[in-house]
């Protein structure tokens, strides 16, 4: 994890871990052999467990989502 002290250097936080979960919904409808068309929702959910000991000591917890609903044309060789 980056993190930005007072002077906006950034430094690496060796104590973070971190993991994420992605979910996805999607439909796909292909008249034809090739060309379809593709409507599609995904999120990710990020996973951190944080602890900062060289400034407060404090364990942080928190959970970050990513949402992203696309539609689009596909194409299959």
């Amino acid at each position: 994890m980056l993190q930005f002290n007072e002077d906006g250097d950034t430094r690496y936080n060796k104590n973070d871990s971190a993991g994420a979960l992605r979910l996805g919904l999607g439909y796909e409808y292909s008249p034809f052999s090739s060309i379809g068309l593709r409507v599609a929702y995904e999120g990710d959910l990020f996973l951190s467990n944080n602890i900062n000991s060289t400034l407060t000591g404090v364990e942080d917890s928190y959970a970050q989502n990513m949402n992203l609903f696309y539609f689009g044309i596909s194409y299959k060789f």
